[in-house]
């Protein structure tokens, strides 16, 4: 329990990082459900979900630019996600409402993002990893 409110406290400090890579240690507990170790069995609640993600958050969006989000379940049920909401404290930055969940963000919320929230359907129990990925090339055009 100290090391999770640790960790909630702030990741960014030195005592922050600490506290979540020890939660990540099998003998001391088990990974924050978050976008580095993703979602275990009992992160998601089955049947509807509104689920708020906060670790690794800003960490997974540093710099401005576009950003592709996707999920694999690794066991259980299946998992639909319908939406993910992005937020900035309380201020809202976008909401992603088809698959695949793409957005751009520009240099005003990029390394600020605070949280995600996550809305969908579980049909059970169900574990899986959390994808986000930044477009560093843009697609060329054909040539004539």
């Amino acid at each position: 329990k100290l090391l999770k409110r640790v960790a909630e406290y702030n990741e960014d400090t030195l005592w922050g990082t600490c506290a979540l890579g020890w939660l990540a240690c099998p003998a001391l507990g088990e990974p924050a459900f978050s976008t580095y170790w993703g979602w275990r069995k009992g992160d998601i609640p089955s049947g509807k979900f509104d689920v708020t993600l906060k670790y690794g958050v800003k960490h997974s969006f540093p710099r401005p630019g576009d950003y592709t989000i996707s999920f694999d379940r690794t066991e259980g049920a299946a998992i639909k996600f319908d939406s993910i909401t992005l937020y900035r404290g309380k201020e809202e930055v976008a909401k992603l409402t088809r698959e695949p969940f793409t957005v751009t963000l520009e240099r005003s919320a990029a390394g600020k993002l605070t949280h995600m929230v996550l809305k969908g359907t579980a049909g059970g129990e169900t574990a899986g990893k959390i994808n986000i990925e930044r477009r560093i090339l843009k697609p060329r055009k054909e040539a004539k």
